[in-house]
C-alpha cells in the first residue's frame, strides 16, 4: 500500500468550463479527499467519513436532473461533473464540510464524473490508514 497521495481527473466532454472543471482536482491521500473546482466548489472529506463509493450509470440515478454539466446540488446531495460518464457517487457519514461559490453548504453524498472511475474507486478502497482499517463498501 502506498501512502503517496493520488490524483485524478474530472472527466470533461466539452471543450466549454465555464465553471473551472478544467481547473479542479481530485486529491486522494491517507486521510482526506480533496476536490477543487476551479472558485465554484471545494471540499476536503476525512476518509473515514465515506462509507461507500460506486459507480452509476446516470446524473438521474444519483439524484440529479438530466443532462447537467457542472457544479448542481441541495440538501447535502452535490453533483461535480463535466460529462454524464464515468460517475462515481460517495455516501458521506457524518456530513462533510463544502464550499460553493464561497458559501458553506453540507456535504452527505457527492457525485463526480472521472476520467477513470474504478481507479479512483480503488485508491479509496486502499490506504487502511485514512479508513482506519475500514474497507470502503
Amino acid at each position: 500500500m502506498s501512502n503517496a497521495p493520488e490524483q485524478f481527473k474530472i472527466r470533461k466532454d466539452s471543450p466549454l468550463d465555464w465553471l473551472g472543471v478544467g481547473r479542479s482536482a481530485i486529491v486522494v491521500d491517507s486521510h482526506v479527499v480533496r476536490l477543487r473546482v476551479g472558485c465554484s466548489f471545494a471540499t476536503s472529506v476525512p476518509r473515514r467519513a465515506i462509507q461507500s463509493a460506486v459507480t452509476v450509470s446516470s446524473v438521474r440515478e444519483a439524484g440529479h436532473a438530466r443532462g447537467t454539466r457542472g457544479v448542481h446540488g441541495r440538501k447535502g446531495n452535490w453533483l461535480i461533473n463535466g460529462s454524464n460518464h464515468g460517475l462515481v457517487s460517495l455516501a458521506i457519514d457524518p456530513a462533510a464540510k463544502a464550499r460553493v461559490f464561497g458559501l458553506p453548504v453540507r456535504l452527505r453524498r457527492l457525485t463526480v464524473s472521472v476520467d477513470e472511475p474504478q481507479a479512483f474507486i480503488n485508491a479509496l478502497r486502499n490506504g487502511a490508514a485514512g479508513t482506519q482499517g475500514r474497507e470502503v463498501a
